[in-house]
C-alpha cells in the first residue's frame, strides 16, 4: 500500500507539477491530502463508494484505501488539483485516472453484489439413469 505522500507525488508528476525526481513541497502535500480529503468523504457520502478511507492528517501515513483502487484515486485526485497548479493535463492521465475511476465503480459494484441462495428450491425428483446420457449407465 502507498503512503498519502505517495499518492500525492503520483497525482502532481501526472500533471507535470514536479518532475520525476522532485517531491512535492511541504504546502503542495498539505494542499492535495485536503482535496484528497474532500474527493473520497464526497465519494463515500454523495455516491457510495466506500474505500474504506478515512480523514487523513499527516502526508508520511498508510492511505487507508485498497490498493486496486490507487490509480482511480491518484488519477482523479491529479484532474481535481490541475487548476490550482495551473496545470495542463496531458491526455494520458486523464485516460488514466478515467480507467481507474472506472476499475473502482466496477469493483465497488461487485463488491456489493449478493450470491444466490438456492437453499429454498426443492430437491429434483427424477430418476438418474446414470452418468452419460449417451450410454444411460
Amino acid at each position: 500500500m502507498s503512503t498519502n505522500l505517495q499518492m500525492i507525488t503520483d497525482a502532481l508528476r501526472g500533471i507535470n507539477v514536479i518532475d520525476e525526481t522532485e517531491t512535492p513541497s511541504a504546502e503542495q502535500g498539505t494542499f492535495c491530502l485536503r482535496q484528497m480529503n474532500q474527493m473520497l468523504a464526497t465519494w463515500k457520502d454523495a455516491n457510495g463508494i466506500d474505500l474504506g478511507y478515512f480523514e487523513q492528517s499527516s502526508t508520511a501515513a498508510t492511505c487507508p484505501i485498497p490498493a486496486w483502487a490507487e490509480t482511480g484515486v491518484w488519477g482523479r485526485l491529479a484532474l481535481r488539483v490541475a487548476a490550482h497548479f495551473g496545470a495542463q493535463v496531458p491526455i494520458g492521465t486523464v485516460a488514466t485516472a478515467e480507467e481507474g475511476y472506472t476499475t473502482i465503480l466496477r469493483t465497488i459494484m461487485n463488491l456489493k453484489l449478493e450470491g444466490a441462495d438456492m437453499s429454498q428450491l426443492p430437491a429434483g425428483s427424477g430418476h438418474r439413469m446414470g452418468d452419460s446420457i449417451l450410454t444411460g449407465q
